[in-house]
């Protein structure tokens, strides 16, 4: 059975795994998400609703299925499909949103393998159905191509680190940079875990919110927003049962600008091997 590599702010085992799954070997993995925003960045500068007179918060609620299947020795099959559960702003007159978004086809070519291993991914990810002029949005509503570059070092039997660099070409707005490191420890033959690092950034800016060329809610142009974030997080995976796995992890926003603030994100799913 292959050793998973966690990383990244969703359980996503093997996207960010450069090895290769192997020809006609799969994994899937159903995982749930949750997040709660109680306020917003300004700039670099945080500020909680209460403080803008609004006494309540935004809950994002997802359930994520991840689908990996070796189409051949070196190349994977990935496949993700989100589907969100939004709560309603009242505060700024904002629905509620549920149904699919940012769901997601690629492939993962392995052209390094061992000790050091690299890869190459290639993909499109969908907007799907919802609308990204709403508070409560949760993407930008728009098609992108997305490249990266996946890389792991194996110290030992025991210790391995990643690094994934990926670039995000968005059909109508600024493209979007991420990068994510981590390092993984495999405790026992049932029991793994990792600490990570992430940052996102929009390259070539935009609008900040509330600044010049921002519409005002319910509908506005949060889609074309200038962020930049920083997470710092915790993953863990345990075999349960022959080839059943509990995976989780959870994140800290570290640095925010120009989004909203959700101080802390969790997921947590099974995976099975086929």
């Amino acid at each position: 059975m292959k050793k998973l590599l966690i990383a990244g702010l969703l359980v996503t085992p093997l996207q960010a795994d450069p090895r290769s799954i192997g020809r006609d070997q799969g994994y899937a993995a159903l995982v749930y998400g949750r997040s709660v925003y109680d306020g917003a960045y300004f700039g670099s500068t945080h500020t909680p609703f209460g403080k803008l007179g609004i006494d309540e918060h935004i809950t994002n609620e997802s359930a994520t299925l991840y689908g990996y299947y070796g189409v051949g020795n070196n190349t994977t099959l990935l496949v993700e499909l989100k589907r969100h559960n939004i709560s309603a702003f009242n505060g700024f007159g904002a629905p509620g949103f549920e149904g699919l978004s940012d769901s997601y086809l690629g492939l993962k070519r392995t052209y390094r393998q061992g000790r050091d291993s690299r890869a190459w991914e290639f993909g499109v990810r969908m907007s799907t159905d919802y609308d990204a002029g709403l508070v409560t949005a949760p993407g930008y509503g728009t098609q992108e191509f997305r490249i990266a570059w996946h890389w792991a070092y194996q110290v030992d039997y025991r210790d391995s680190f990643g690094f994934t660099l990926a670039w995000n070409i968005r059909k109508s707005l600024k493209d979007y940079l991420e990068a994510n490191l981590s390092y993984s420890r495999q405790f026992d033959s049932r029991t793994g875990g990792s600490v990570f690092v992430s940052f996102a950034d929009v390259v070539g800016g935009n609008i900040d919110i509330l600044g010049p060329g921002f519409t005002a809610p319910p509908r506005t142009n949060f889609d074309q927003q200038d962020e930049r974030l920083i997470h710092a997080g915790l993953g863990f995976s345990i075999r349960l049962y022959r080839e059943l796995d509990l995976l989780g992890n959870f994140a800290w926003k570290v640095h925010g600008e120009n989004t909203d603030n959700a101080p802390y994100s969790f997921t947590l799913g099974l995976g099975h091997s086929f």
